[in-house]
């Protein structure tokens, strides 16, 4: 029988276990096996863990499922020790958890004991490839030990820590939680529809279309590293970004696509159909007028559950971002929070 695929990313600082787990998941799995070693010299992280991702996400929706031994947060961790910095910003880091999200992306944080950790480190079982085998580098993976234990919580991405101890069969039950042949199958069309961010969504926000120059060739709403996206984006990281269950539950998309065709209810009712729970509302926001009309053509064919609101887009409120970006702040919490009632 063939298995489901599952996109499986692990996390942790060295010496806890993960390339052990990685090798069992890959057996059990017949899955896809991506190491992330050290930052590539001479290219931007940022773009080279876009186009990490993008190679794995195509051949998890080609039926085969991915085993990841580290990815993009690592670098979170390890370079503020290792090069004095991150090379990788939050605000990129965040981008980048909106792509793994579209292939429905689940990452763990493996854990071991100190002592367990000492003495693989000790013996160098397997060798080191970035910290020196030192009394030094011992002090330093305790640092990053720690620091992974304090950073793991802000992680965009759906998963948890796990001891290494715990066996493969739990750690598949975790990232097998919603997925069936026929939710690959949705998923799959899903990402046909140029959007980003959580399949199984409580707020659906909507732009107008994407700023091409902002965005720099990255082809996904909200991508922009300046002008409205960036600050739109940092205005949602601060509303949601401390709410349980939210930060992870949004799906981005604009009204019209980038080969200039207008938004379809397809989008809407294909990720209706991926939400577990069907008694939940899923909220849709509008940003602008433009992106609220070209809704209310098709709205009449909108699962019922779903509602549309509006609010002025961040282009419009921008220019006046010292004197409103609280208002807008509240005005956002306020749309949210109300529909939870």
């Amino acid at each position: 029988m063939k298995k489901k695929p599952v996109f499986i990313i692990l996390e942790g600082p060295d010496k806890v276990g993960k390339s052990t787990i990685a090798r069992k998941l890959v057996k059990k799995l017949d899955a896809h096996y991506h190491h992330e070693g050290p930052p590539p010299k001479g290219k931007n992280l940022f773009r080279h863990y876009v186009q990490t991702i993008e190679k794995l996400g195509k051949i998890f929706l080609s039926g085969r499922s991915v085993v990841a031994d580290r990815l993009y947060f690592g670098e979170l961790v390890y370079g503020p020790y290792l090069r004095d910095k991150s090379l990788l910003s939050t605000w990129e880091a965040r981008r980048l958890e909106l792509l793994l999200m579209k292939y429905a992306a689940y990452q763990f944080f493996v854990t071991a004991d100190w002592d367990i950790m000492e003495k693989r480190f000790i013996k160098q079982d397997p060798p080191d490839e970035l910290i020196k085998p030192n009394p030094e580098g011992l002090k330093l993976l305790k640092k990053i030990r720690r620091r992974y234990n304090v950073l793991h919580p802000f992680s965009g991405l759906p998963g948890y820590q796990l001891d290494y101890t715990k066996s493969v069969d739990t750690y598949l039950r975790s990232a097998y939680w919603f997925r069936t042949d026929k939710k690959h199958a949705l998923l799959k069309k899903l990402n046909t529809f140029g959007g980003v961010g959580s399949p199984w969504p409580f707020l659906i926000i909507v732009g107008d279309r994407r700023n091409k120059k902002a965005s720099k060739g990255l082809p996904w709403p909200f991508f922009g590293d300046s002008g409205s996206s960036e600050w739109l984006f940092q205005a949602i990281h601060e509303v949601f970004e401390y709410s349980a269950g939210w930060w992870n539950r949004i799906y981005y998309t604009n009204s019209i696509k980038d080969n200039g065709s207008k938004i379809t209810a397809q989008e809407f009712q294909t990720l209706d159909k991926l939400m577990p729970d069907k008694n939940l509302r899923i909220r849709v926001l509008a940003l602008g007028d433009s992106a609220l009309d070209r809704l209310l053509d098709i709205r009449h064919k909108f699962p019922k559950r779903m509602e549309v609101r509006t609010m002025p887009h961040p282009q419009y409120l921008k220019r006046f971002r010292s004197k409103q970006r609280a208002f807008y702040l509240e005005q956002l919490k306020e749309h949210v929070y109300t529909w939870q009632t």
